[in-house]
């Protein structure tokens, strides 16, 4: 057990994506207005303040119990 080493963890995780997008927010915007073929920013905006972040930013916080079972 003690040779064995903890897996990587995955770039999806919620704090992760939380950062990248606050980070990189007007790209993402820019590409929501693009890909949802928008007249403007106005509706992204808040589809990304109200919905995106709060729900990453939960996400985020969200501290599952873990169990491991031994076989």
């Amino acid at each position: 057990m003690a040779d064995v080493k903890p897996a990587t963890r995955p770039t999806t995780m919620p704090s992760d994506v939380l950062k990248l997008v606050t980070n990189h927010r007007a790209e993402v915007i820019k590409q929501m207005v693009g890909d949802l073929a928008l007249a403007d920013d106005k509706e992204a905006s808040g589809l990304f303040n109200e919905k995106l972040l709060p729900t990453l930013k939960k996400m985020d916080e969200m501290k599952p119990p873990v169990f491991f079972l031994v076989c």
